[in-house]
């Protein structure tokens, strides 16, 4: 707790709450040393502020024509506004590529651009002189194209697991503190007892690297296919956002074993029905009284008193639940009398998705109080990123898609399921 207390006013800055993580994983590191290293880490990040002074300069001309350029591919590609004053608008691949060739001093008149092609898409020196910027204008549209294809694949991870990054592939603990339960009683003449602390529990989770390579041939520039290019871009924005939904659905439907060698949803831990059937008033009261009734790790077992948050559900099961959790009066009342809902609004979200089976149900806390997946990041990196090579192979270029994360179980106490029926 003092050493969460002297984080706490710093969570704000980069690499704290992973500095954080690993003090208190590390039983042996002392509240004086956790905030040295904290004040270390502060130090590192901090400028002085009579320092030298920083020079920013403006785009020089080799920006602002890689800039345009990339304007008036997206335009051609439907993906960006035209802007009649840029004079790129309406040029081919080919002829922006022969274009930077030339801006390269390479001499291209009588050239195929069967020949061009492979020579504009080189990351080196032309010939020994001067670099083609026509791979910049390709890595800066292909980047923007999958970026907008991320930020347009919609996604219900978000709303019921917690996000969290790390710095590197090792797994990295998450602990559940346990509870010094109530103050003894201090008689009159009698002294203050020492107090117990428990042992937290630890489960962990890694970030994994992941990734495709992707190239495009010089026959794609001699044909200004960029359909091609577009749609091929495009499509690795979903393709990562939707890993990290297969990735969290995946290890839900597996029911993954925590570190107590019991699997998440078991009997022994409470947030498993005992038997399966359909959603109805009385069993999702019937889960929220056992999600409140979860204990805290140690010999006190305190009472946490878990609110259930959010519930996931087949789609096929959407509407059924909505009914359920929307409903002024109780839809389960066989004579249809006004009696008031008991489960009205137990709930604020209902995710729907056809990554879980059919029949189960699922009650989920708020991840910010009780998390049970965590989803991490490797350094902050939320999105995915391109590295560009020129693949000699093929004479065209090729990317790396890089998109590293983790998904893991990290406690079971905000979670109940009913397998249905």
């Amino acid at each position: 707790a003092a050493v969460q207390g002297a984080f706490a006013k710093h969570m704000a800055v980069s690499g704290v709450q992973a500095l954080l993580d690993t003090c208190l994983a590390d039983h042996t590191c002392t509240v004086e040393a956790a905030g040295l290293k904290l004040l270390a880490h502060l130090g590192s990040q901090a400028e002085p502020i009579n320092g030298p002074l920083a020079l920013h300069p403006g785009e020089d001309e080799q920006d602002k024509r890689v800039l345009g350029q990339v304007d008036a591919l997206l335009a051609r590609m439907g993906r960006g506004k035209a802007d009649g004053a840029n004079p790129y608008r309406g040029l081919s691949l080919g002829e922006m590529a022969r274009a930077s060739l030339e801006r390269a001093g390479v001499a291209v008149k009588g050239r195929g651009m069967d020949e061009l092609a492979p020579l504009a898409m080189a990351r080196g020196p032309v010939y020994a002189q001067s670099t083609s910027d026509f791979p910049v204008v390709l890595e800066n549209t292909l980047h923007k194209l999958m970026l907008m294809g991320f930020q347009a694949a919609p996604t219900t991870w978000e709303r019921w697991c917690k996000i969290g990054d790390v710095t590197d592939f090792r797994a990295w603990k998450r602990l559940v503190p346990g509870l010094i339960g109530n103050l003894d009683t201090v008689t009159e003449e009698g002294e203050y007892k020492n107090k117990a602390i428990p042992d937290a529990v630890a489960n962990s989770v890694q970030a994994v690297r992941r990734g495709n390579i992707l190239q495009v041939s010089p026959e794609v520039i001699v044909n200004d296919d960029i359909g091609y290019i577009s749609d091929l871009a495009t499509a690795l924005g979903p393709a990562s956002k939707r890993a990290v939904e297969r990735a969290v659905y995946a290890l839900l439907e597996s029911n993954p074993v925590l570190s107590d060698g019991v699997a998440l949803f078991h009997a022994s831990h409470g947030n498993l029905a005992a038997s399966g059937a359909a959603p109805t008033v009385a069993l999702l009261d019937a889960a929220a009284v056992a999600m409140a009734q979860q204990t805290a790790p140690g010999a006190d077992a305190e009472y946490l008193d878990i609110k259930p948050s959010v519930a996931v559900v087949n789609t096929a099961l959407r509407g059924a639940m909505r009914v359920l959790v929307d409903a002024v009066y109780d839809p389960d009342t066989a004579n249809k009398l006004q009696r008031p809902n008991m489960v009205n609004g137990i709930v604020r979200d209902i995710v729907d998705t056809p990554r879980v089976a059919a029949a189960p149900w699922y009650l989920f806390a708020d991840p910010s109080v009780a998390p049970v997946i965590e989803v991490v990041f490797l350094n902050g990196q939320r999105e995915p990123r391109l590295a560009q090579e020129e693949s000699f192979r093929t004479g065209g270029l090729a990317w790396r898609v890089e998109f590293p994360f983790g998904v893991g179980a990290i406690d079971y106490r905000g979670a109940y399921k009913n397998p249905g029926a």
